[in-house]
């Protein structure tokens, strides 16, 4: 399964997010920690 056909449009954004404020010597923002990271947010929220 390809990675990159499997994002959404939301889950793109998650990404270019973590790579905005990536500080350099983190590990590049992966489509699961995108997802994770998205799901605690969501958690918090309600």
């Amino acid at each position: 399964m390809d990675e990159v056909s499997d994002q959404t449009p939301s889950d793109q954004a998650w990404l270019r997010f973590l790579r905005a404020n990536n500080p350099g010597n983190a590990p590049e923002p992966t489509l699961r920690l995108a997802q994770l990271l998205q799901r605690i947010c969501e958690r918090r929220r309600a």
